[in-house]
């Protein structure tokens, strides 16, 4: 944020302290994939607790070429929304 503040045209920074935030993004995209294998078996749509926009949009980048589960972000205006992971079948009918 200093180097945004002083230098508004430089690049943007992401800083990740012994791979915090790596091993978090992993964690979420592992719970992410056992509910959507819970999709799969069931058939019945899935909601996720609610994201900010970077979150949703690693999980969205997940499913891009899955075949079979969509995540559709639903929720208001709000900073948070929450995912839902639905059968792309099911989509289609609607």
């Amino acid at each position: 944020r200093i180097l945004q503040r002083r230098e508004p045209g430089s690049p943007r920074v992401r800083v990740d302290c012994e791979f915090f935030r790596t091993m978090r993004e992993d964690r979420l995209l592992e719970k992410v994939k056992e509910q959507a294998e819970r999709v799969r078996v069931s058939g019945h749509a899935v909601q996720l607790q609610p994201l900010n926009s970077y979150y949703r949009r690693l999980v969205h980048n997940l499913f891009v070429d899955d075949p079979k589960i969509q995540s559709v972000s639903e929720g208001g205006d709000g900073r948070f929304k929450r995912i839902t992971l639905k059968k792309r079948d099911e989509v289609k009918a609607q």
